[in-house]
């Protein structure tokens, strides 16, 4: 088991949840961490910085890729 979690778990729709796992595991991180970091900041949690955005060659590698039709939804 990776790590044990240490808060309750939530359901919630996230778009495009596959195409930032595979992204995110390209960048050795997971989706936990990239959500944590993007939340703390828009709290203004001090010290808390924006997790950089993918390079325009990853956004075309992330495409190239099966989860191109999780990249198109937009939602329901």
């Amino acid at each position: 088991m990776p790590d044990k979690p240490r808060t309750k778990g939530r359901n919630m729709r996230i778009w495009k949840w596959n195409a930032l796992g595979v992204a995110a595991q390209k960048r050795g991180t997971n989706r936990t961490e990239i959500v944590n970091r993007l939340i703390d900041w828009w709290l203004a949690t001090p010290g808390a910085t924006l997790p950089d955005q993918l390079t325009p060659e990853e956004v075309e590698w992330l495409k190239s890729l099966a989860v191109k039709e999780d990249l198109a939804n937009s939602g329901d």
